[in-house]
C-alpha cells in the first residue's frame, strides 16, 4: 500500500480547532443594545456620540467584539445615523453618531 508521508496528512481530530459559529440574532441583539447603551452616556449629551469618544473607550473595547462592525448593523437598522459609510479611528474621530427614536425604543425593548 501506499503511505502519505505525516507532513502531508490532516492532523488528528483532537488537534483541530472548533468549529467557527455563527453569531445568532440573540447575539446580535445583545451588541447592538450595547453600543446603544454606549452611545447614550458616553459624550453625556443625550443621544449623540463622536466616533473617537466611542471608539476610544476602554468598556466600548471590553464589551463588544467588533465595535464598527456592530455600529454598521445599527446603522443598516435605522438605529443609529452619521455620515459616511465608513469610520477610521483617527480620521472620523469628530463624526458625531446620532441614536434614532427607533434606536431609543429598540434599546428600552
Amino acid at each position: 500500500p501506499h503511505r502519505f508521508p505525516a507532513h502531508l496528512l490532516p492532523p488528528p481530530p483532537h488537534i483541530l480547532p472548533p468549529p467557527l459559529t455563527m453569531a445568532t440574532e440573540a447575539d446580535v441583539v445583545k451588541e447592538i443594545k450595547h453600543t446603544l447603551k454606549f452611545l447614550m452616556k458616553l459624550d453625556g449629551e443625550g443621544p449623540t456620540c463622536h466616533y473617537g469618544v466611542f471608539f476610544n473607550d476602554t468598556d466600548v473595547g471590553n464589551t463588544l467584539e467588533t465595535p464598527f462592525a456592530t455600529l454598521k448593523a445599527c446603522k443598516r437598522r435605522g438605529y443609529v445615523t452619521f455620515e459616511g459609510e465608513m469610520l477610521f479611528q483617527g480620521t472620523h474621530d469628530g463624526v458625531l453618531i446620532t441614536v434614532t427614536e427607533e434606536g431609543q425604543k429598540f434599546m428600552d425593548s
